[in-house]
């Protein structure tokens, strides 16, 4: 009974790694995507200066952590990782993310 608990627990944790390296590598895309996107929208189709605002200094500071957040993460899901590499991979993110909301919060002030 117990081998059968332990057996669906570690089920429901591959799971919710599966799960989040998912959806950690979607996130990625679509910060890469802005990462290029932003830049070439804003000078090529608004005719401004592409990397002049504080929007942009605070996504760049934002993209590095979050890359090598996600670096460390897929490292850790290729089981090459060690228990120093799940730290940094969390405060990495933890920065990223911080930074990132900022980013996204001056990035309010450019919409038209």
């Amino acid at each position: 009974m117990r081998a059968l608990r332990r057996r669906r627990r570690l089920d429901l944790r591959d799971r919710i790694v599966a799960r989040h390296a998912r959806v950690g590598t979607a996130f990625l895309w679509t910060l890469a995507a802005g990462a290029i996107g932003g830049p070439l929208i804003l000078s090529y189709v608004r005719d401004e200066r592409a990397l002049g605002s504080s929007h942009a200094f605070f996504a760049a500071l934002a993209f590095v952590p979050l890359v090598a957040g996600g670096v460390l993460g897929r490292r850790l899901r290729r089981g090459r990782g060690s228990p120093r590499d799940r730290d940094l991979h969390v405060f990495a993110m933890a920065c990223g993310l911080a930074a990132a909301l900022v980013a996204g919060a001056l990035g309010l002030g450019l919409l038209p």
